[in-house]
């Protein structure tokens, strides 16, 4: 009887706990779930690792500057630790009270984003905790972001380590920092802006010291040589803070990021706090690697920037000399003679001037007689400014639905006038809109509108005006721009003809 009774005192306990054992979501803490496969397992060789990686005898070019933004990699950390470490080093042992972390999401689809409803996720190097109050406000901000698990699941599913891969970094150089982590399970245009807008609104009701952090990858499982190609367009775009450009060259195809939502966001929400300039710090593709290199006909692309606060801000146009201006008007008379009277209508440019060199969008708009008869363009640069007016041109001569096609008997007639822009940027507060300097595109769900600056100055309008005009513009309501998912940008331009020249 002793030993019976022996027996069952000391099955209790596992008896008792495989009963109440508590489910994932009651679980506060998440567990390291690619330890041992993406970074090490043991704290020792994981710390180890990312002290060697840091390099810190080498310092960052960037540590004293005001750094509230950075993208870096999530790759295993023999792939993408490097470029990963040259990123976070340049915050080593600065003063953040908080990370926000966007991951993509791989293995879990959902719409929106999801905001991690637990107390902290824990790696080998302890816990790090999660700033609940500030996490709530970034979920309460709207229905599709959720406070929830999704995204950040461990048990039945295929964890994602996009956000997890990020933390040992966190825990050597900002140890005490906490952290919001979010994972977006879609990474369309409307979940970006939402949830820039969350985390816009949050930050900017807290005097918290924050720090933005996107996490992606570049190109994946292509040639070195089309990696390094797309990728340089990608790094190209991020220097120029274009994030309009990236959601578009990312929709085309033109370049890829598995994180480019993420990316994307940081870069919307970082401007709207302040930052003044996308810095890169470091990249390279798996096939640089010593665990990579015999894959080069398959690599993946890694990179890191920092968004800085306060350096610069360049949402000015590319300077352009009278020459130059006169060199641009011709290739319009040129491009759209040519598509007039069957010509050849290939563009192609040589050795050109610097600023004819640099990266602008452009439209090109036909007069006849003083009236309108065609205006076309792009709203975004994929190419040198030279190109993007030939374009322009040819568009203007060919495609514009509203009058028609050019014809050889109009050229005499025709005036020509370039018009050259700055890059799109979002706009949250309309009085900050700039009659006579500022010309503004809208996206609301399918529909796209676009009017060029001059056009408020010529018709007299005011700020409401102008925007109701544009919104009629794109086939909207004339009052859509008070719908909360609008999306306003607005763009800077230098206009020019031949009877508005100057020296």
């Amino acid at each position: 009887m002793k030993r019976l009774i022996i027996l069952l005192v000391l099955a209790m306990p596992f008896s008792i706990f495989s009963q109440d054992a508590p489910g994932e979501e009651q679980i506060g803490y998440r567990p390291p779930t690619v330890a041992d496969t993406f970074y090490p397992a043991t704290p020792t060789e994981l710390r180890s690792m990312i002290d060697s990686l840091l390099d810190t005898k080498v310092p960052g070019r960037y540590g004293f500057m005001d750094i509230i933004g950075m993208a870096v990699p999530h790759a295993g950390y023999v792939f993408s630790g490097g470029v990963a470490a040259a990123a976070y080093k340049e915050i080593k042992d600065k003063d953040y009270d908080v990370a926000i972390i966007i991951a993509p999401s791989h293995h879990e689809s959902f719409k929106g984003a999801s905001v991690f409803n637990g107390d902290a996720y824990v790696t080998p190097l302890g816990n790090v905790m999660v700033d609940k109050e500030l996490a709530k406000s970034i979920a309460g901000y709207d229905d599709r972001i959720l406070y929830s698990r999704k995204g950040h699941k461990w048990n039945g599913v295929t964890p994602e380590h996009s956000l997890e891969v990020q933390l040992p970094f966190l825990q050597v150089v900002l140890p005490d920092t906490k952290i919001v982590p979010i994972i977006m399970g879609s990474q369309d245009l409307q979940t970006e802006d939402i949830l820039m807008r969350a985390i816009v609104a949050a930050l900017s009701e807290t005097d918290k010291k924050y720090l933005i952090i996107a996490s992606t990858d570049l190109s994946h499982f292509h040639s070195a040589d089309t990696a390094e190609t797309m990728d340089k367009n990608l790094v190209r775009t991020y220097m120029r803070y274009d994030y309009f450009a990236l959601q578009n060259l990312l929709a085309m195809g033109e370049i890829e990021a598995c994180g480019g939502g993420p990316l994307a966001t940081l870069m919307m929400a970082t401007e709207q706090l302040g930052g003044t300039s996308a810095t890169p710090v470091t990249y390279l593709h798996s096939g640089n690697t010593e665990a990579g290199k015999s894959r080069q006909d398959r690599v993946v692309g890694y990179f890191s920037g920092v968004i800085i606060k306060g350096l610069y801000n360049d949402i000015s146009t590319p300077e352009l000399s009278y020459n130059n201006k006169v060199r641009l008007l011709d290739k319009v008379k040129e491009v759209v003679k040519n598509v007039a009277t069957g010509k050849d209508t290939s563009i192609s440019y040589g050795m050109v001037p610097m600023q004819l060199a640099q990266f602008a969008p452009a439209f090109v708009t036909l007069k006849e007689q003083g009236k309108l008869r065609a205006c076309m363009g792009h709203t975004f640069a994929n190419s040198p400014l030279i190109l993007e007016v030939q374009e322009a041109a040819k568009l203007a001569a060919t495609s514009d639905y509203r009058f028609g096609a050019i014809s050889e008997n109009e050229l005499d007639s025709l005036q020509f006038e370039i018009t050259v822009m700055s890059r799109m940027r979002r706009i949250l507060d309309f009085d900050r809109i700039e009659i006579g300097k500022d010309g503004l595109f809208i996206r609301l769900g399918g529909n796209r509108g676009l009017l060029l600056p001059q056009v408020a100055t010529e018709r007299n309008w005011d700020t409401e005006t102008f925007l109701k005009n544009l919104c009629l513009k794109a086939g909207l309501p004339a009052d859509a721009y008070k719908n909360p998912d609008a999306q306003i940008f607005a763009f800077r331009a230098i206009v020019f003809s031949e009877d508005k020249l100057e020296e």
